[in-house]
């Protein structure tokens, strides 16, 4: 899940909101962060999964947790900061109430993230399944349920949010109706198929002469 965040945190740090991805513009930083919290998080991952077999100590494991964590939260700041930038943008346009709107709540839900984050990365380093034997069942949950889960919640709420819509997409959108061919039609299409102006009837495709 880890991978997947990072892959939607470089997409927002790159080009919020424009629809097409660009690397134009963006520093050799940008780039750099989110490989170096990838490395630092795998490590700390493999140290988190080496805990209880080698003994290591809690305060090793809260070492190995540091960097991750300061990475993320640079992460965190430089996304808030790109979309809280595209927001400034579209306040200056007009009629972009609702994608103001829209940006305004995925900067909630990276606010959302990052709460939900430091609880899952708090429960990993203290260990809390391994405090009781009575809790030792939920080690996995912990360790691979939580960070899916909040991935998925985040993920949710995004795409709720930016449902295909008139308000969003502008004259972009079009609703379509029951029983619509979308895209080219096939070979067992009986319709009509309008080629350069000239309707066709029958089956198969027609080339534009």
């Amino acid at each position: 899940s880890s991978y997947k965040l990072v892959a939607i945190f470089y997409s927002v740090i790159t080009n919020p909101g424009k629809g097409v991805h660009s690397d134009q513009g963006i520093s050799f930083l940008m780039h750099l962060l989110p490989m170096l919290f990838l490395i630092f998080n795998f490590n700390h991952t493999i140290v988190q999964y080496l805990r209880h077999g080698y003994l290591i100590s809690f305060f090793d494991v809260f070492i190995s947790a540091a960097p991750a964590v300061v990475m993320g939260i640079v992460l965190l700041l430089v996304a808030v900061r790109q979309v809280s930038g595209f927001i400034e943008t579209l306040e200056r346009e007009k009629d972009q109430e609702s994608k103001v709107g829209m940006y305004r709540y995925l900067k909630g839900v990276i606010f959302f993230a990052a709460i939900a984050s430091a609880f899952m990365m708090s429960s990993q380093v203290l260990d809390i399944p391994a405090t009781t034997s009575a809790m030792w069942a939920f080690e996995a949950t912990v360790m691979h349920g939580l960070p899916q889960l909040v991935f998925m919640l985040c993920i949710t709420l995004i795409m709720i949010k930016s449902w295909p819509s008139a308000d969003l997409q502008g004259y972009a959108y079009e609703k379509q109706d029951k029983g619509d061919t979308i895209g080219v039609p096939g070979i067992d299409d009986e319709d009509d198929v309008e080629v350069a102006g000239t309707a066709v009837e029958g089956k198969g495709l027609v080339a534009a002469e």
